[in-house]
Order: C-alpha cells, then sequence, then structure tokens
C-alpha cells in the first residue's frame, strides 16, 4: 500500500465513524513514511474527531517533527492548539505520567 492510499482508507473509514480503525490506519501510512507530515495532520483530524487524546498527542508531536516547510504553519499552529487541549485534559484527569512524556516528546520534537 501507499501512504495515499491509507489515508484515502482512513478517510472512509471516518466517514462511517470507525475512528479505531482509520487511526490504525493512519499509524500505518506514517511507520510506511514517517518523515512525511500528512498522516500526522489526518491523524490528528481524526483523533480530535474522535476525542481520544492519547492519539491526538501522538500525532501532534509527529506533526511538530516533520512540518517544518513555510507551508505547514498552520499545521503546526493546529498541533500546538490539539496539545493544549490534551494537556488541559491529562491535568483535569491527574493523568500526570502522561502529561510528563508529552512535555518530553515536545521538547524533542
Amino acid at each position: 500500500p501507499t501512504v495515499e492510499s491509507l489515508l484515502f482508507l482512513a478517510a472512509y473509514l471516518a466517514r462511517f465513524e470507525r475512528y479505531p480503525q482509520a487511526l490504525k490506519t493512519c499509524r500505518q501510512a506514517a511507520e510506511l513514511a514517517p518523515n512525511r507530515p500528512e498522516p500526522y495532520v489526518e491523524m490528528l483530524r481524526l483523533a480530535e474527531r474522535a476525542k481520544d487524546h492519547d492519539e491526538q498527542a501522538w500525532a501532534a508531536v509527529g506533526v511538530l517533527t516533520t512540518a517544518w516547510g513555510p507551508r505547514q504553519l498552520a499545521w503546526r499552529d493546529q498541533a500546538a492548539d490539539a496539545i493544549t487541549r490534551v494537556r488541559a485534559a491529562w491535568k483535569a484527569a491527574e493523568k500526570w505520567m502522561r502529561l510528563m512524556e508529552l512535555e518530553a516528546a515536545v521538547a524533542q520534537a
């Protein structure tokens, strides 16, 4: 499979609210092309719709790691916004270890 075909499949699955499968497909696309931002951007969008904070955090860090071109500023802004929302949710849920892991991943990105 290609990255494009996997992302098309993820979008198709999300259309029918099959978010776990769609997110798994996005991860496969990211593994296939870890230096491309598109799989992470799509995964971030779908994870937000699915309200899955773990996947939002993973995808947002992926965006921050791979989206460095001047035309990708909006993607980086979306990732930063998602990280802010995840931080707030995890603080409210007292998920301190997940917060520490997120902070380390963001600093590395």
